[in-house]
């Protein structure tokens, strides 16, 4: 073990810090002639007092025996910088959030600090991001051997993931390319429709539905994003169609009966809102989504307490 190494990186600290070598040998009770012995190689800091010596100046144990060591305003600058290079490591996230938040809970933080903590939970979703998109596409290549509902399902959660990185045209381009390779699915048409949907693009979104039906009148999930994209556009009776066929052509199609229920409600139909709620009550009760219901027991009350005022 080199003291020379050891002793120069304490003193490179101390002078950085304006700290005396009688105030750090104050801080570990010890005599400021120990301090002067490490700085000049005589002799090493006991095992036990090296944790209080990071601790003060910010770095870790490891760091104080590294030759040109990069000092660090504070500790936890120094594990934001380390999970930089490590951010798999979840361990060295979790101290660095936790030492930035005890700097916030004491106010002894400057915005340099609220800008590098930033960049900390910056790199911490980057990291959940890249895997996130690598467990959609271990999905849907995993699905395409059966081509199951989930295999769909999977491809438009991914499409809107992709929207929300701005890469909204990789999945236009994937699906229209989809339909003119396999023009009898009705399933791409549907993942087409939320490609233009999620980029804003209602336009084109409104004309692939409309080709969509055309040629597959009862595919509900086709009709369920026609609905959708119907009522962004403002046009509610087209859109309370496709919902009702949705449903009469799939039970299980649940979420075209909360968009009928905001429907009758923004438009004044108490008995047809009733009526749908009743439906998603009775669905979530099979199943026992109880905390699903909450929302549909208040507007249920919410009703009833409106037609006892009338």
């Amino acid at each position: 073990m080199n003291t020379l190494t050891i002793g120069s990186n304490i003193k490179r600290l101390r002078e950085e810090q304006n700290i005396t070598q009688q105030m750090l040998a104050e801080k570990l009770s010890i005599s400021f002639q120990a301090v002067s012995k490490w700085e000049t190689g005589i002799t090493l800091p006991e095992v036990t007092l090296l944790p209080t010596i990071a601790e003060t100046f910010g770095v870790t144990i490891d760091d104080l025996f590294q030759p040109n060591m990069r000092a660090y305003r504070n500790k936890a600058e120094r594990l934001m910088l380390l999970y930089e290079s490590n951010m798999d490591d979840m361990e060295i996230f979790h101290k660095a959030d936790r030492e930035y938040k005890k700097l916030f809970e004491l106010g002894n933080f400057t915005d340099e600090d609220l800008g590098y903590y930033a960049y900390l939970l910056e790199c911490h979703a980057r990291y959940y991001l890249k895997a996130a998109e690598e467990y959609y596409i271990k999905s849907i290549e995993q699905g395409s051997q059966l081509k199951e509902e989930s295999y769909y399902k999977n491809q438009r959660q991914y499409i809107l993931f992709l929207s929300h990185l701005g890469r909204s045209q990789e999945s236009i381009d994937k699906y229209s390319k989809a339909i003119l390779q396999e023009p009898d699915n009705p399933k791409h048409y549907s993942s087409l429709i939320a490609a233009y949907k999620n980029a804003g693009d209602l336009k084109n979104a409104i004309k692939v539905a409309e080709t969509g039906l055309a040629l597959f009148p009862n595919d509900a999930i086709l009709l369920t994003y026609a609905g959708d994209t119907y009522k962004q556009l403002l046009d509610y009776d087209n859109a309370k169609k496709c919902w009702e066929r949705a449903y009469q052509l799939d039970k299980d199609l649940i979420d075209t009966q909360y968009s009928l229920v905001c429907y009758y409600i923004e438009n004044h139909l108490p008995e047809q809102a009733e009526k749908a709620l009743n439906e998603i009550l009775a669905w979530n009760n099979k199943r026992g989504y109880e905390i699903e219901n909450q929302w549909v027991e208040n507007e249920l009350k919410q009703l009833k307490d409106a037609e006892n005022n009338e």
